[in-house]
């Protein structure tokens, strides 16, 4: 389809035109004409498609510019997100959407700024040219010179198609980024040789299939995929979809990277995550003299000193840290690797991820500090580190030595002794599998060692260990060439006393499967010892515990109690104010640390910090009073409270007397880390409030029940309506989640994504007093119902693991904020019916704001607006004591309808206005409650068409009857989980939407048959009545759809 007037358009001349216009203009173009500007044009696209510089979109025959913008493009890369970024719905070259979202009909020759880019589109014909103003260089190509060609820009490898590079940081070619990724192995294996006894290579992977190899004994120049962790390298890898908790943990782990001076590197791994690195100086461990004998030969009793080192230092840190450990998703096998084995394989600087992954083109590169949001594949310039800093661990000597020592301690009850293995070596399971079997490559001389050692500690003669060394080369090889060196390892052996062999390193070498620790005598004997070794310290750590629980009940100052749920908590004093803790968080187990460090100098060790802080949960729970444990908000003897969230843990106390500032509140509030400090609220300007309701673009009557919303907010202990921000591109509907939050509940999360996991919303709903969730597009049935409960003190529960009846579960009272485009599917009725509909309008270009010009208007508004909301509040109290009926309209939330009256009335509103004005949120309400459910949409066609009297079971039929097409009809996707199963279906979802289908003149009445003819009389008998000839019983329950409002005859309904 070509636009009006196209044909009497000489595209050749308007291409001339705007190159006259624009002298230095790069122009790429098609091939296939005799025109000299379009020759030219063929000459640069063929040059650019063999440079990587231009992708062809097969689907839309658009030729794509890589230039600046969120996304990069190369020669191979498939320009899969090219209409997102870049062309939208471009099947015909007619119709573009510009840079500000605007969709326009376009002729040819016509100039239009893309969105996402700083790109132009030059139309000419049924194609897209891409314009830029590049200063051009000179081109050859083919034997001809084209004047005027683009200086070739580098495009990242592998990064995502659709968007242009940024000019100022060039990634480099393939060849050169495997030179710079072999340049920082030289390096990292100069610090692996100097840091180990032994050294080895490091080894690599060019791909997930490829065998690990060797770096510097490869010959590919392809970019490396992974390479080998060193041994003295920490990697907390965080791996976690949500970005919001890696930027938290993260940030903490970083801070106390840099104020204890620890040398350490940032990366963002190319995909979900980021990378901090720590390279340790082994060398700067002082030795405990006493562990000097085993630390001398690494290979004793199995123990990786390494692992152990990374592994204490590991968690120290992150204990000092303050992070939590699962919320940041951190893969402890990063750390926790063995070396006599694989070891770990980590992403490689300059790592490029292949399409198949899902944040394909992303590549693993050096931050500086972590991103506000999750970079987008080829978004962020390829950095490698320049040097490698050790950080000195002299300081931590007694961490590493009691963690040496502690293994050194359990690895020491498993070793070979003769007390441990008096019977036949027959008897222990990992000797008889060896001598049986072998050992695969590569272990062969350790098999043999640990024959060897087996039969000396038991006492053999050397020609008898001679024999089993024999059977067991047998079983490895035939080869005479092998047999003689274990029986060489065996003369060894048997020339010295040898100290060096245990169960552990058995499993360290060969594996859990050849160990069997309820048959192997020596295991069963080690647990023995340990039982014994329990009872004999049990005196000393009960001290410590003893310790730990005196330290937490402060002098009986402190409260065990628990709430509603039977969730712990503790009540501590800090200073001049009290402070709530959960028992079973980080937050309790930090604090209590800090508690023995301040006293003792030192942390306590944590097997007694567990006990005591189980002790101290078993306490609160049956022990303790039941307390009532609020976020943000909460009401206490008449009054209502609101948690400031700052240092004083002071909150706001609100009466019909005023309200005011409180150092020390009676209620119980817990924190969170998304919840940021409210502002003290100051009055004297109430149109202040107003002001910063009006930063969102809705209509006037709707920005007052919006003021009246907020205000109505601070009310605790109530069901609140939800808000949704319903508008296009450019309306303010974002800005409506900044205020709402800005005034009733501030954090960090005013713009959350929508989980779609129940548990994540789980976790979310439980930890706020308001939850905002930014640019919905689909909310699926699961989670709609989630959000509905959410605010009627929801509680979600599940099975506690490894138990059969236990249940545990978070419960929450938390209002919700959303903002949309459009929904894919709608809104279901039962959350809509609990919701304030907001639609906003685009802002003319002259009035709009920044972000940061918004932002800036909220923070100097917010004390005033938020003083002007108490105010309100405060007036409205006694005004809501009073108003004990709503004149007969009763809606759903009643409560919160009153309150928000009540706060009308207090700003001049009368009663009659304000309930006009509630019922034209209703009325759009229930109309959006139409459009968003299938079974609805399908009920109202059902009207049309006649009506309809039956059971649940015939109506499931008649909507999936072949003949009518009711689904096709009014477009329904069958597979949408809101579309009934069947009979039982359809009754479980009619209640919710029968009033908003009276609202659109379609009346739905559900009654057993036997109530049929006394209940309606005749008003059924224009009805179609499925099967009438089908009996039915008494019992049925039966569904009756009309266009009319069927009269109810003046008799009782029997039953």
């Amino acid at each position: 389809m070509k636009p009006e007037g196209e044909d009497r358009i000489d595209p050749r001349e308007r291409v001339r035109e705007y190159l006259r216009q624009h002298p230095g203009t790069r122009l790429m173009g098609l091939e296939g004409s005799d025109d000299p500007v379009k020759i030219d044009i063929a000459v640069q696209v063929k040059i650019m498609l063999r440079n990587g510089e231009l992708i062809e979109h097969p689907k839309t025959k658009v030729l794509m510019f890589p230039g600046e913008g969120p996304v990069r493009s190369t020669k191979d890369s498939v320009p899969t997100k090219a209409e997102e970024y870049v062309l939208v719905r471009m099947n015909v070259a007619t119709r573009l959407t510009d840079a500000e979202g605007v969709a326009r009909d376009l002729r040819v020759g016509d100039v239009v700024t893309l969105p996402n880019t700083t790109a132009k589109a030059l139309v000419i014909k049924e194609m897209a040219v891409m314009v830029d103003a590049y200063p051009p260089i000179e081109v050859k190509a083919e034997g001809a010179t084209a004047e005027g060609s683009p200086s070739t820009v580098p495009v990242a490898s592998g990064g995502s198609p659709g968007c242009e590079t940024p000019p100022t940081t060039p990634a480099p070619d393939e060849g050169d980024v495997s030179a710079r990724q072999r340049e920082w192995l030289e390096k990292l294996q100069a610090v692996q040789d100097e840091q180990s006894r032994k050294p080895r290579p490091i080894r690599i992977q060019h791909r997930k299939t490829d065998t690990w190899h060797p770096w510097n004994e490869c010959q590919h120049k392809d970019r490396i995929i992974t390479a080998g962790t060193l041994l003295n390298e920490i990697v907390f890898d965080f791996d976690t979809e949500d970005w919001s908790a890696i930027i938290q943990e993260g940030n903490k782990l970083l801070t106390y990277l840099k104020n204890e001076v620890i040398p350490h590197q940032l990366a963002w791994s190319g995909g979900k995550g980021i990378h901090i690195h720590v390279f340790v100086d082994m060398g700067s461990v002082e030795p405990d003299p006493a562990l000097a004998e085993h630390l001398e030969d690494r290979a004793e009793y199995g123990l990786d000193v390494s692992a152990i080192v990374r592994r204490a230092l590991n968690d120290h840190i992150a204990a000092e840290a303050g992070m939590d450990i699962k919320r940041a998703g951190l893969d402890p096998l990063k750390v926790d690797f063995s070396t006599a084995r694989k070891g770990s394989m980590m992403r490689a600087y300059g790592c490029l991820r292949p399409k198949a992954e899902k944040y394909a083109g992303g590549v693993k590169t050096l931050l500086d500090s972590i991103p506000e949001r999750r970079p987008r594949p080829g978004e962020l310039p390829l950095v490698f580190p320049e040097k490698i800093g050790l950080w000195n661990i002299g300081a931590l000597s007694s961490i590493i030595n009691d963690a040496l020592r502690a293994e050194i301690q359990e690895a020491s009850r498993e070793a070979f002794t003769p007390k441990a293995i008096e019977g036949p070596l027959s008897s222990i399971p990992c000797y008889s599998y060896l001598r049986a079997n072998g050992a695969p490559l590569g272990l062969r001389n350790e098999g043999a060692l640990t024959i060897s050692i087996f039969n000396q500690v038991h006492g053999r003669l050397l020609e008898e260990a001679r024999d089993e060394v024999r059977a067991y080369s047998r079983a490895c090889s035939p080869s005479g060439e092998l047999e003689r060196e274990h029986l060489d390892t065996l003369e060894g052996v048997y020339k010295r006393t040898y100290k060096g062999a245990s169960c552990k390193h058995i499993r360290g070498k060969f594996g859990e499967k050849i160990c069997i620790k309820g048959r192997c005598p020596i295991c069963i004997q080690a647990r023995a010892d340990k039982s014994e070794d329990k009872g004999r310290s049990r005196n000393g750590s009960d001290e410590q515990v003893d310790f730990l629980l005196q330290l937490a009940r402060q002098d009986g100052e402190a409260e065990f109690f628990h709430d509603a749920a039977n969730v712990p908590f503790i009540r501590v004093v800090n200073e001049s104010h009290h402070e709530v803790k959960a028992v079973g968080e980080q937050d309790f187990s930090d604090w209590l640390k800090y508690q023995a460090v301040k006293v003792a100098g030192h942390a306590p060790k944590k097997d007694p910090l567990n006990q005591a802080i189980d002790t101290i949960s078993v306490l609160a729970r049956f022990e303790g009073e039941e307390r009532e444990v609020y976020i943000r908000k909460g009401a206490h003897d008449g009054a209502f409270y609101y948690d400031l969230c700052n240092a004083s843990w002071q909150s706001i106390r609100i009466s019909a007397d005023g309200w005011q500032v409180v150092d020390d509140p009676p209620v119980m509030f817990r924190r969170f880390d998304t919840m940021r400090p409210q502002v003290i609220p100051l009055s004297g300007r109430p149109e202040a409030l107003d002001e910063i309701v009006r930063l969102i673009n809705t209509t006037p009557e709707r920005r007052r029940l919006l003021k009246y919303q907020i205000a109505a907010f601070n009310v605790a202990d109530i069901n609140h309506y939800n808000a949704f921000f319903l508008g296009p591109q450019g309306s303010t509907k974002s800005t409506g989640n900044d205020v709402v939050k800005a005034l009733d509940d501030p954090g960090t999360d005013n713009r959350d994504s929508l989980p779609l996991k129940e548990d994540d919303l789980d976790l979310i709903l439980s930890r706020r007093c308001t939850a905002a969730f930014d640019n919905i597009s689909r909310i699926n049935l699961e989670i709609s119902d989630k959000l509905t409960k959410a605010n009627s003190m929801g509680r979600s529960s599940r099975r506690t693991l490894y138990t059969n009846n236990d249940e545990n579960g978070r419960r929450y009272r938390t209002k919700i904020i959303l903002n949309a485009i459009g929904l894919d599917g709608g809104v279901r009725p039962d959350l809509l019916d609990r919701t304030i509909i907001y639609n906003c309008e685009v802002v003319d270009e002259s009035q709009r704001l920044g972000q940061g010009e918004v932002n800036a208007r909220i923070d100097q508004l917010l004390p005033y607006a938020f003083g002007a909301a108490l105010d309100l509040l405060v007036k409205a109290i006694p005004i809501y004591e009073q108003l004990s009926d709503c004149k007969g309209w009763s809606p759903r939330l009643k409560d919160a309808y009153l309150w928000m009256m009540a706060i009308a009335k207090v700003d001049g509103m009368g009663e009659e206005e304000f309930e006009i004005l509630f019922k034209k949120v209703i009325e759009q309400r229930d109309s959006d409650a139409i459009e968003g459910d299938p079974l609805a949409i399908a009920l109202e066609h059902v009207a049309e068409i006649g009506g309809f009297v039956g059971t649940a079971a015939q109506l499931h039929e008649l909507l999936n009857a072949p003949g009518l097409d009711i689904p096709e009809l009014c477009q329904i996707d069958t597979k949408d989980k809101a579309w009934p199963r069947g009979g039982i279906g359809i009754g479980m979802r009619l209640p919710r939407i029968i009033a908003p289908l009276r609202s659109r003149g379609v009346y739905v009445y559900q009654c057993h048959f036997s109530e049929i003819e006394e209940t309606f009389g005749d008003g059924i008998k224009g009805l179609t009545r499925a099967w009438r000839d089908k009996p039915y019983i008494d019992q049925d329950r039966m569904i009756i759809i009309s266009k009319d409002d069927i009269k109810l005859v003046e008799q009782s309904i029997r039953g």
